[in-house]
């Protein structure tokens, strides 16, 4: 009896001791769960903005608090840049890390501008266009890795059932039915395929339904692209509390050349209407902030702000994109194909508490490409194996780190509708070569550093022809990496010559 009462009292000894040496374990490895901790991911991706509309980068007119919090609080990117200056080929780059001919969108896919804006022929063969669903996209990859993912907003990379925001790495989606609203003020959407029309702007619809998913997720592990419509056009209808603080303001257009004439107003309205709707945006990312902070998660949520490609507001007359059209005399002239840094060079904030010294402002040119790699390390995924992707990791540039780093960006724009247009470009800190395929005799080289306007085209002057074969070796070299298909029309072009 005495030796079961003893047996007894050891083994309760024992099991007391490797309890307390448990607990003890717990205790000392509270720091390494905390330093392991799974980071979310919110990306806010809006639309035709120019990183020129924004406080942080020099922007008086304009208030952009929210925004400029961003670049407080983490980075701010000097020399950031869409590899495309449209919106379905940058689209495709920031989710894939491939150049748009490699995923074979490189025009805007224009069944976006609804039904009946096509002859029919043509809008049944782009209807059924869109991102092929054997391309991984970095929301795939998340989800593959214990991740839910969502995309509020804008998605123009197709409308079959293939296509579809959930077939490519997305749990959830919320936005347009087709790619675009026409009227921002009653904007019809869907809900995993779901109709519904609201009654409420749309930005200020889009940031509830992603504040209600980061509501939803914040007990596992998230990632949340809230892509704006704004402030891409039409600019007819601006909330009252987001236009309102800009009516007393006197509105600078970016060149107040004569050509403007009697279109000078026009123009300043439009500039203050497509302010407002930057303010839209900024409004509500301050929501987004704050529903971080209520739920306890912006200490350990990385905040993305950019956009897919930059824009123009009268800068050298013209008014858009990469197929910008322009605008004198309060008329709307011919469309200028381009790749002009105002075109391409987009906004990058990011917020990585605890990681970025805030403050930070980086320097290096960087693209969204770059975005595939980058999510992976900050959010430690290991890579795909044999998964070739073109972008650069950005993450030793967010922590400070001395890296080699590129020394020049390509781009492509090639434009089938809406005019016609084959063009590619190779930019350095101090170059751009732009070389239009078709059509021919148009080719363009800037100095950018004596020339940042790009207003002095030194393409065909004898002097800086060694300067102009040199970048045509870099971007020929490129072109073949890539196994660019524009290069077989210009063979062709060139043999029937």
């Amino acid at each position: 009896m005495m030796r079961s009462i003893k047996t007894f009292l050891g083994v309760g000894c024992l099991i007391g001791l490797l309890g307390f040496v448990s607990d003890l374990g717990q205790l000392t490895a509270q720091p390494k769960t905390s330093s392991t901790k799974r980071w979310n991911v919110v990306i806010v991706l809006t639309d035709d903005q120019g990183a020129w509309t924004i406080g942080a980068y020099g922007n008086r007119q304009c208030p952009t608090p929210n925004m400029d919090r961003l670049a407080k609080e983490g980075a701010l990117f000097t020399d950031a840049f869409s590899v495309s200056p449209l919106c379905s080929p940058s689209r495709a780059s920031f989710l894939t890390g491939l150049y748009p001919t490699q995923v074979g969108i490189s025009d805007v896919l224009y069944w976006s501008l609804m039904e009946g804006w096509l002859p029919p022929k043509d809008y049944e063969r782009e209807i059924r266009r869109g991102l092929d669903s054997k391309t991984v996209t970095w929301p795939e990859v998340l989800q593959k890795h214990g991740y839910t993912t969502g995309l509020v907003g804008k998605w123009h990379l197709g409308v079959q059932e293939e296509h579809h925001p959930t077939g490519h790495g997305f749990d959830y989606y919320f936005g347009p039915y087709l790619a675009g609203v026409l009227d921002l003020s009653k904007p019809v959407m869907q809900e995993n395929g779901r109709k519904q029309a609201y009654n409420r702007f749309m930005t200020d619809v889009l940031t509830d339904k992603a504040i209600q998913f980061i509501e939803r997720n914040r007990n596992r592990p998230f990632a949340l692209v809230l892509a704006t419509q704004v402030p891409h056009s039409p600019w007819n209808k601006v909330p009252a509390e987001d236009l309102e603080p800009l009516e007393d303001v006197e509105v600078t257009l970016p060149e107040a050349r004569a050509e403007f004439g009697t279109g000078e107003e026009r123009l300043r309205t439009y500039m203050r209407n497509y302010l407002g709707l930057v303010r839209t945006v900024d409004r509500n990312l301050g929501r987004v902030l704050n529903s971080l902070q209520t739920q306890g998660l912006d200490d350990r949520t990385i905040v993305i702000f950019t956009s897919d490609h930059g824009f123009m507001m009268g800068h050298r007359n013209l008014i858009g994109k990469g197929t910008a059209t322009y605008f004198a005399g309060g008329q709307f002239g011919p469309r200028r194909m381009n790749m002009f840094d105002d075109s391409i060079r987009v906004p990058l904030l990011i917020r990585w508490p605890g990681v970025v010294k805030p403050g930070t402002r980086i320097t290096q040119m960087v693209s969204n490409l770059d975005f595939f790699p980058t999510l992976l390390s900050m959010l430690d995924v290991p890579h795909p194996p044999d998964l070739k992707l073109e972008g650069l990791d950005l993450s030793p540039l967010l922590r400070g780190q001395n890296v080699p780093w590129r020394g020049a960006l390509f781009g492509q724009l090639d434009v089938e509708r809406n005019g016609f247009a084959l063009m590619r470009m190779i930019r350095t800190k101090h170059w751009k070569l732009v070389r239009f395929h078709l059509p021919l005799m148009m080719d363009e080289l800037y100095d950018l550093e004596n020339d940042p306007g790009e207003n002095r085209n030194l393409y065909r002057i004898s002097e800086f022809r060694p300067v102009r074969e040199e970048l045509q070796e870099r971007l020929s070299e490129w072109q073949q990496a890539i196994r660019d298909p524009v290069m077989n029309v210009e063979k062709a072009v060139h043999d029937k010559n």
